[in-house]
């Protein structure tokens, strides 16, 4: 077992040795010696995900550096499909349409509806095992969740009643959002009576089906679309409370990290979201980690990302909702020490908090590890007063300063 551990060890530390030579050799504009190093790291088995994301990034931007435009879109498109970092995203689409890629190429051959199709050709088959590979995300586990009590009750998989019923099922409209690579389709129930739309994410070049985006009657629809903040705000706030009290009651009064957690608890992912009622964005409620059951019950615990109403609706650790002013709202999630950059001003961050922040940021990219290591301990231990100058830094010239940032401030 030592020497297994031994082994593990040494191979993460010359993976972590070769990222940082790419990285290096990148900034110097050494271009195929930072290619070298990063496709060790890429090939490397077993890989570290994240490392092996990076990497691809890197090496495009080194591939791009030495005017290499297919290997270059050749990673970042690779890093679109396998990566679930926004932030990553956003850089590989840049760096894939700056290289003349366009995006929509990049989409699955077999679009949303005909992959629905193939579902329920394989229910139709009784092949479950095959249906299910089409399913991901926390649309696969709260299918399994259900498909367990339904087996109970039923003797039978809940798939096997899918399938006998195919004709209740017709397509309304599939849209597509290829910045990110998701997609959604839109599907009628039972001749109209539930109309639902499903979120779809790419998996190994072929869309799976991964969320439901939301499910209601028409004309509860129609009704939300009048009022697309607000009272639906308040209502999935006090759901979410009481999924909060009885995840508390099965892990020692302790509530989750984040909201995927309570997927056994809240049921339809679409709870988690907010509307912003000008807009029409959809945004996942704040909400403040690390709180007890037995915490004060006055204490916030989660609450809208829009203003609706002249303020925010707040969920408190009681289970009770209000709708607070913004100034109301500003002063308890301060109080509270919620790390929400748009409440963290720089003017107001001590100017000695301010300076060590700006030379901690700098050692960010220092060529010794320890160092870095310090540096990203401490600015996670100063928290919501660095926000405002971490952000600054997303874009840093530096790769490796640029994605630490990132990766702290999200």
């Amino acid at each position: 077992m030592t020497n297994v551990v031994e082994l593990t060890l040494v191979a993460l530390v010359s993976l972590a040795a070769n990222f940082h030579a790419g990285l290096e050799n990148l900034k110097a504009k050494n271009y195929d010696k930072a290619i070298v190093a990063l496709t060790s790291v890429i090939a490397a088995e077993p890989s570290v995900k994240d490392m092996k994301e990076m990497s691809l990034l890197y090496r495009a931007e080194a591939y791009a550096g030495k005017g290499n435009k297919a290997d270059a879109m050749k990673d970042a498109a690779a890093l679109l499909k396998m990566s679930d970092s926004e932030a990553l995203k956003t850089k590989a689409v840049a760096l894939y349409t700056a290289q003349g890629g366009v995006l929509k190429d990049l989409r699955p051959k077999d679009g949303p509806k005909a992959s629905m199709d193939k579902f329920f050709a394989l229910l139709q088959n009784e092949d479950f095992k095959g249906a299910k590979q089409l399913l991901s995300g926390s649309l696969l586990d709260m299918l399994e969740t259900f498909d367990t009590g339904f087996a109970a009750g039923e003797g039978h998989s809940f798939l096997t009643e899918i399938a006998r019923n195919p004709g209740d099922f017709s397509y309304v409209r599939e849209s597509f959002n290829d910045t990110n690579q998701t997609a959604t389709l839109s599907v009628s129930v039972d001749h109209g009576q539930m109309m639902c739309t499903l979120g779809l994410v790419q998996q190994n070049g072929k869309w799976t089906f991964s969320s439901l985006e939301n499910a209601d009657s028409p004309r509860a629809q129609r009704r939300a679309a009048r009022d697309p903040g607000g009272n639906r705000d308040r209502a999935n706030l006090m759901q979410l409370g009481k999924a909060l009290k009885m995840y508390s009651m099965d892990y020692a009064e302790a509530f989750p990290a984040q909201w995927e957690d309570l997927k056994n608890y809240a049921g339809n992912p679409s709870i988690y979201l907010s509307t912003d009622p000008t807009t029409g964005k959809k945004e996942k409620f704040l909400y403040r980690a690390g709180l007890k059951q037995s915490d004060d019950a006055t204490l916030m615990i989660a609450a809208s990302p829009f203003a609706a109403e002249g303020g925010r609706y707040v969920l408190h650790i009681d289970g009770s909702v209000e709708l607070a002013t913004e100034e109301n709202f500003a002063r308890m999630a301060t109080e509270q020490k919620w790390a929400i950059p748009s409440l963290v001003k720089k003017e107001d961050v001590a100017k000695d908090v301010a300076a060590e922040v700006a030379g901690l940021i700098k050692k960010l990219g220092d060529k010794d590890s320890k160092v870095r290591a310090a540096a990203k301990k401490r600015l996670k231990e100063i928290g919501a007063p660095a926000i405002p100058f971490l952000k600054e830094q997303e874009d840093n010239a530096d790769p490796e300063i640029q994605s630490t940032v990132r990766e702290l401030l999200k």
